[in-house]
């Protein structure tokens, strides 16, 4: 009987392999187009208490670390409908979230990576004002910014939207991959080829979060 619980060495692999399959399809096969990938990390050391492992990396002090991972889904929920609202305001086409994935970086706090469609201009010019939004990009801050007089739920800060919302360094790559490799690039941190050449479920972290995948 399976007991379709992610940790378990069978129904883990199991799953690992569907997604992994889920991922391919419906971003190379189902969308096919030209794909751009953004990244989002958690703030930095001015923000997060950092300190030396045994290993002697840098990490982030461990409780702060899981209160981030815990507290990131809604950050980002946050973030990402204070930007699609803003850019709908200022008559933007909204972007197309593809899809998603959460992984964590060596110094043990979580980071966004996200697949947004880039199959046409107006597509295309949509995500670069969501990054430089999320990045506090002069231009955009001027263009968004709340006008005199009006009510506006949340103005853009010069520090921009992912500092406000409490994450770090924002970056964009334009149209590098396309669709089938960001497939690819996604499915290495949910699965990965073991030496039985089968998926195997990413190892993961105590604090970590529900839904990785988007």
């Amino acid at each position: 009987m399976n007991c379709k619980k992610r940790t378990c060495s069978h129904c883990g692999n199991v799953w690992a392999g569907d997604v992994r399959v889920m991922l391919l399809q419906n971003l190379n096969s189902g969308y096919g187009g030209a794909v751009d990938m953004v990244t989002i990390t958690a703030p930095g050391q001015a923000v997060s208490p950092h300190v030396h492992s045994e290993g002697g990396r840098l990490v982030v002090e461990r409780r702060a670390a899981e209160a981030w991972n815990l507290a990131a889904p809604k950050r980002w929920s946050c973030l990402w409908h204070e930007a699609k609202y803003l850019l709908a305001r200022r008559g933007q086409v909204r972007p197309v979230l593809l899809s998603y994935v959460i992984a964590y970086q060596r110094r043990g706090v979580i980071h966004y990576h996200l697949a947004l469609a880039a199959d046409t201009e107006d597509r295309r010019r949509a995500n670069r004002w969501l990054v430089d939004l999320m990045k506090g990009a002069p231009a955009a801050v001027a263009l968004f910014r709340a006008r005199s007089g009006t009510l506006e739920r949340k103005s853009v800060r010069p520090e921009g939207l992912a500092a406000t919302w409490g994450f770090g360094f924002v970056s964009l790559e334009a149209a590098r991959y396309g669709s089938a490799g960001v497939a690819g690039y996604f499915c290495k941190y949910v699965a990965k080829d073991g030496m039985s050449g089968r998926p195997e479920i990413q190892e993961t972290e105590p604090d970590r979060v529900r839904r990785r995948l988007f």
